[in-house]
């Protein structure tokens, strides 16, 4: 054997033996990787678990302090007296706060029989109006209810299904509302994207209804209305 064949083996074995260790190392650093990512996994599912423990037990906290609350404004609203509606509303609020939605409509209600002319009245509203688009249960206050908060109601049924916000909407149209709102709630239904809502506005634009909306109706459907609705306008 030639000595050039000798050290083309010998350097051949080496680097067969620089490849293996090689080979070693990047199993080795592999191996830790897998288990330095599964020790920070374990030590996030921990801190997970401790968070919602914490929560849980923060959460538990607010509601004995709001159930506490309640219990207090209850008694201020049962010594009747010029504070009576005060405990009412605060009441309402400390049971939306403890998550006793229907309780607090309940309450609300109560407040408006008993003293129909409450200084907390619009409060009143609003918070309504807050635990009702919370539980998904749009509504549209009452003609008569500060044209503020009929406003954010109208904004709010832009967002909401369709299926229900769509009759609202008609109704209110028909109502002795400003027509500052009229047009806003045209508006809604215009973004609405039913297919009733859609006729609607295409009526009131060829003046089969709420002649005084036609001009509103036909300017929000060449903004808005797409293909289809502006066919209405040739």
């Amino acid at each position: 054997m030639t000595a050039l064949v000798v050290l083309t083996i010998a350097s051949l074995a080496a680097r067969a033996q620089d490849f293996a260790a090689s080979a070693d190392e990047a199993q080795e650093k592999a191996s830790r990787d897998r288990q330095r990512a599964s020790e920070t996994a374990q030590r996030d599912r921990e801190r997970a678990r401790e968070q919602s423990e914490r929560d849980r037990e923060q959460a538990q906290r607010d509601r004995e302090r709001w159930d506490r609350a309640i219990e207090a404004f209850e008694a201020v609203a049962s010594m009747g007296g010029r504070r009576a509606d005060a405990g009412l509303y605060w009441k309402a609020y400390a049971q939306r706060k403890a998550g006793r939605p229907a309780d607090a409509l309940a309450t609300l209600g109560q407040l408006r029989k008993t003293a129909p002319q409450s200084k907390y009245l619009k409060e009143a509203d609003n918070l309504e109006l807050e635990i009702r688009q919370a539980s998904g249960r749009p509504s549209v206050p009452e003609r008569g209810a500060d044209e503020d908060l009929q406003l954010i109601a109208l904004n709010a049924l832009m967002t909401s299904n369709a299926d229900q916000a769509v009759p609202m909407l008609e109704k209110f149209l028909g109502s002795g509302a400003s027509p500052k709102l009229r047009n806003r709630a045209l508006f809604v239904l215009t973004q609405s994207g039913s297919p009733r809502g859609r006729t609607v506005v295409e009526d009131i634009a060829r003046g089969k209804s709420h002649p005084d909306l036609q001009r509103t109706a036909v300017k929000y459907l060449g903004l808005f209305g797409g293909d289809e609705s502006r066919q209405v306008l040739s």
